[in-house]
């Protein structure tokens, strides 16, 4: 049996554990990632951007390499690690953040799903949009804690239609990759 998506959100909703140390992300976090037009300038030449991703190929490339995916391992476990050292009570929502943002983002993701689908984008793409919306907004839910970081820079791009696509250097030094 399938459930829709709307479904599957209200069943996961009640069974999500409510934070204990720390706030959810508020609703206009919420609304914000919701009103952006996804995909809508990518590879848009007149945009001033770091380094540019000049084509849906080489975005899926990036995407499916071992050397992106640590990459963006290594900046989760920046404050993931830093919790658990410094706040290990407020690091236990961790996890509620996670399931909260994602089921209040369902429909986004849909959204997402289907525009980066019909542009040509791979899987690996979609489901990294996706987890770098939830590594925003495990940011903002921390950031009394942990001043946002290199998801909330790599955010910026996806605010104006674009798709961040890496980090050239050591972050905050270097430059992001930009489609």
């Amino acid at each position: 049996m399938q459930f829709s998506a709307r479904a599957l959100s209200v069943k996961c909703k009640n069974m999500s554990k409510t934070p204990k140390y720390i706030e959810l992300p508020n609703e206009a976090l919420y609304q914000e990632i919701e009103d952006i037009e996804w995909f809508s300038s990518v590879f848009n030449i007149e945009d001033k951007i770091p380094v540019p991703v000049e084509s849906i190929e080489k975005v899926n490339s990036i995407f499916e390499s071992i050397e992106f995916e640590n990459q963006l391992y290594a900046m989760q476990a920046d404050l993931s690690e830093f919790l658990c050292l410094n706040f290990r009570n407020e690091y236990q929502d961790w996890n509620s953040i996670v399931q909260h943002t994602k089921t209040r983002l369902v429909d986004c993701f849909e959204v997402i799903n289907a525009k980066a689908t019909k542009l040509g984008f791979n899987k690996a793409v979609i489901d990294t949009v996706k987890w770098d919306i939830v590594a925003y907004a495990q940011e903002q839910a921390y950031k009394s804690y942990k001043n946002p970081s290199y998801y909330s820079q790599a955010f910026s791009y996806y605010k104006i239609g674009r798709i961040p696509c890496g980090f050239i250097g050591v972050f905050p030094n270097g430059k992001f990759l930009v489609a």
